[in-house]
């Protein structure tokens, strides 16, 4: 029994084998898709109502997958060729180039970390994986280095995406730092809405200012970096990096996963193996992150509301939440007594960021930020530089902007206001409070705001919700402590 992988493109490979070990690979990477029962393709039996990674009609895989193929061989012992090769230089290149490799923050000179440099050298010799990250582990470093050195050695373009603009200026202004002399203005091309367009080697994007270009616009790019790409889930990001088929180096980068085993390995599809750079613990026990304490805000209601509560649906509960004047009442209370830069994130604009935006700033003279999806990218900038260089700031924020990637590492202190499950929100949302600062005075405080609406055996959503984010704090070794409020 034998297998031969030939690579047709930086994206796809064809895998010759024998009928019946193209369907063992057809079945083994086959995932159900959550809640395809509902669907209509589903229902009239034209979908199976799975997502198959393997393409048994034509035989071909994303290149990014062949190392599941790999280990079902070994599993096996069949054998296996491969007419390509995942090394891109020599290990003696990526020591060299991180000897000479120097950086500064601030113009002042910067320290390259060990698991730094050991995923610059990765990159280096190795064509393509998935990075787990964390915040305030240095990702953005890592990606100005692998951007640095495959400039100065490939003759073909760079594109790095971005998820959203905000992160297009900042990855362009850190990489503008770290190398003050490399006047990477000159080589770098942003590429948004209100942007110019200039012809540059290395291209800043975000994936929807660039998806309707011509097929022909992405064959030009050699490295691909994919940056947060736990948000990588359309089918339109799927097939602007299978566009992109002579990048035969790609790089992703990520703080976590959604720990769905098809979203892992759709990503790996298109980027490659992922492993862990270092751990939030380890940086945190390290001293290279800020210690860190929750403080889950266990907010007791009236027997009354509790017996209304019961008949709630979600969209329901989430309604009477929001609008209710006490709890918003306390909320921004609580950040304007806070100590050090404060972020409180909400999650609907009209119904929660507004109003409680509006309450804050009548209570308090701190400076109050207020920013969503409509904010303009410089901006957004233009307060992220701000609070940074203040220490009593506040900035009320939708989650679905400041959650990720966004750096300010004088925050101090940060408020989730609206009930959420979602472990990448919340471990991205963490770690906007866990870089070093000097402005810092003691340890970043999550004040978790926790809805207890229960009566009898009855949990409301906003209590489960709370039960699924313990245990992602218990996963990461995060300390917490409840306390209980009485709000009515």
């Amino acid at each position: 029994m034998k297998l031969t992988l030939t690579s047709l493109n930086a994206t796809w490979v064809h895998v010759d084998t024998e009928p019946g070990i193209a369907q063992e690979l057809y079945d083994r990477l086959s995932f159900d898709v959550p809640g395809a029962k509902y669907m209509p393709a589903f229902k009239r039996r034209m979908w199976d109502g799975k997502i198959h990674l393997y393409d048994k009609r034509k035989n071909i895989i994303h290149k990014g997958l062949t190392h599941y193929i790999e280990s079902y061989t070994e599993e096996n012992q069949y054998k296996i060729l491969k007419n390509y090769s995942n090394v891109a230089y020599e290990q003696s290149v990526a020591d060299e180039f991180v000897s000479n490799l120097k950086c500064y923050s601030g113009n002042e000179p910067l320290e390259i970390r060990d698991y730094q440099l050991d995923a610059i050298k990765r990159a280096i010799t190795s064509k393509r994986f998935i990075a787990l990250s964390p915040t305030g582990s240095g990702k953005s470093l890592i990606i100005a280095s692998i951007i640095k050195f495959y400039y100065e050695k490939i003759d073909g373009k760079i594109l790095l995406i971005c998820p959203t603009t905000s992160l297009v200026e900042q990855m362009s202004s850190d990489i503008k730092e770290y190398f003050p002399d490399w006047e990477s203005e000159k080589k770098i091309t942003k590429i948004y809405s209100g942007t110019e367009r200039f012809d540059r080697k290395i291209v800043i994007s975000t994936w929807q200012s660039i998806y309707d270009n011509p097929q022909s616009y992405f064959e030009d790019f050699e490295v691909v970096i994919g940056d947060e790409t736990h948000l990588y889930s359309a089918k339109e990001i799927s097939k602007l990096f299978e566009k992109c088929v002579n990048a035969s180096h790609r790089y992703g980068f990520t703080g976590t996963l959604s720990g769905e085993k098809l979203h892992q390995l759709q990503l790996e599809g298109l980027f490659g193996k992922a492993f862990q750079i270092t751990t939030t613990s380890q940086l945190i026990s390290k001293k290279q992150l800020s210690s860190f304490n929750i403080n889950a805000l266990l907010l007791g209601y009236s027997p009354e509301t509790r017996k209304v509560a019961k008949g709630f649906d979600w969209e329901g509960e989430v309604s009477f939440l929001l609008a209710h004047e006490k709890r918003n009442k306390f909320i921004s209370k609580l950040a304007t007594s806070l100590k050090g830069n404060t972020l409180v994130l909400f999650s609907r604009v009209d119904a929660h960021g507004k109003p409680l935006f509006e309450q804050i700033k009548k209570m308090t003279d701190k400076p109050v930020h207020f920013v969503y999806g409509g904010t303009e990218t410089q901006i957004r900038e233009d307060i992220r530089k701000s609070i940074e260089n203040a220490n009593n700031g506040i900035i009320v924020a939708s989650s679905q902007i400041f959650s990720t990637g966004i750096n300010i590492p004088s925050l101090q202190n940060i408020i989730f206001t609206h009930p959420s499950k979602s472990r990448v929100r919340t471990l991205q949302s963490i770690g906007r409070v866990l870089r070093l600062s000097k402005n810092k005075e003691g340890p970043s405080v999550l004040y978790d705001i926790v809805d207890d609406m229960c009566i009898n055996n009855h949990k409301n959503f906003a209590y489960k919700h709370f039960s699924e984010r313990v245990k992602v704090y218990a996963s990461e070794d995060f300390d917490y402590q409840i306390i209980d409020i009485r709000l009515e």
